[in-house]
């Protein structure tokens, strides 16, 4: 019986493997590319190519022919890979419970119903989707432990974008009426050119067919439409627009003041240091010995003070005022320690205690200032990542073809 047993598994595995062997018949797979000896196959570009063309549907790269499509999806999957390792290589596990939550969040953002038509308008199905969802967590969590620093945004780079937008003169708030009337409401419409504030408001309120109110509360630019900004731009306080005939209804805008975005307060930049002096200048020897003993922890600014007989103290500089050796010795991170340098108190090695670096802004503009170089941030770095990521990777293209 254990013979006969043993037979027929010997049958169904031969059975199997020439089943198998039919359907590779049928969808003949081959390696694309290996990255660091791990394979790309030809079944994964084969999908890659159908996701760029949804995704390209309806756009000027629709246009692109096979060919072309097939190098950039190669070109994906080979970076996909290299940074999909560099995640295995961190050990860097993410819920699915995490996944299923940017996918809720992603059905409320586009207002779809289910994570299958999510899926299907990415050209995947719901596995492949919820696989790339994950696949990019991973990656992002990835690029953040390399490109910690990288990332962050700098108060500098915050002040340089806002000082480009608050000299934009088209940032500036309004304060407006608004009436939205029926088109046969014409004469109604032509009245309100001449209504002061309180008519507007009496007038309009009568005929309104819009849902917004009246009298406005103030505005940014980013907040009105194209076509109230294109039309506002031209009054003054004050002054009411042209009556605007879109479709069945008319629309009249009236000015009543504006006032550019506050910039906030303005404060110059300010490095506080701690300095370690003697009054030997000659002594360079005992500073580099006091600094290495501070850097390693064995002792702090007043024991080693005592140590060399030096002096301690605190030192305020307006940034375009600070000596020339600390501004192009250090990078001025609080807490960072450079030296010796020769400073009129004498020969002296510093620690940043605190830097107030120059910001102005209300707290809403930085806000959205801040996103914006972080976005900036993220892609160039990522740029930058993968390309060090194929520096010191391997990777051979095989055969590149569908």
């Amino acid at each position: 019986m254990l013979r006969f047993n043993h037979f027929i598994r010997i049958a169904s595995a031969a059975l199997l493997l020439l089943t198998a062997n039919a359907r590779a018949a049928q969808s003949i797979d081959w390696i694309v590319a290996t990255v660091n000896d791990e394979a790309v196959l030809r079944s994964e570009l084969l999908s890659e190519v159908e996701v760029l063309r949804v995704l390209f549907a309806d756009t000027s790269r629709s246009l692109l022919s096979t060919e072309e499509l097939t190098q950039l999806a190669v070109t994906n999957l080979v970076n996909l890979r290299l940074q999909i390792q560099r995640a295995d290589f961190l050990n860097i596990a993410i819920p699915q419970t995490r996944v299923d939550g940017v996918i809720e969040q992603l059905l409320i953002d586009t207002q779809i119903n289910t994570a299958e038509q999510l899926a299907r308008r990415e050209g995947m199905t719901v596995e492949q989707f919820r696989q790339r969802l994950l696949n990019e967590l991973r990656i992002n969590e990835a690029l953040f432990i390399d490109n910690r620093e990288e990332l962050g945004v700098s108060v500098e780079q915050v002040n340089e974008l806002l000082r480009a937008r608050l000299s934009d003169q088209r940032l500036r708030e309004y304060l407006i009426q608004y009436a939205h009337l029926q088109s046969e409401d014409n004469d109604i419409a032509q009245s309100l050119r001449d209504a002061t504030n309180d008519d507007f408001e009496s007038i309009a309120s009568e005929h309104h067919i819009g849902n917004d109110p009246i009298t406005i509360g103030w505005r940014r630019e980013s907040q009105l439409s194209e076509l109230v900004i294109s039309e506002i731009r031209k009054l003054e306080p004050g002054e009411t627009s042209e009556v605007i005939e879109l479709g069945e209804s008319l629309h009249v805008f009236r000015v009543i003041a504006v006032r550019p975005l506050v910039p906030g307060s303005i404060r110059r930049e300010l490095v506080k240091l701690q300095l370690l002096s003697i009054d030997n200048t000659s002594d360079v020897q005992a500073l580099e010995n006091a600094k290495s003993a501070i850097m390693e922890g064995e002792s702090d600014f007043p024991g080693a003070a005592e140590v060399i007989t030096g002096q301690v103290s605190m030192v305020e500089y307006q940034m375009d005022e600070l000596p020339e050796q600390i501004s192009q010795g250090m990078r001025l991170r609080v807490g960072e320690i450079g030296g010796p340098f020769l400073l009129p108190t004498g020969l002296a090695i510093a620690q940043v205690i605190e830097v107030q670096q120059e910001t102005f802004g209300d707290d809403q503009l930085r806000s959205d200032a801040i996103n914006t170089m972080g976005n900036i941030n993220v892609e160039e770095v990522r740029r930058k990542w993968i390309e060090y990521l194929l520096s010191v990777g391997t990777v051979n293209i095989v055969r590149a073809e569908l």
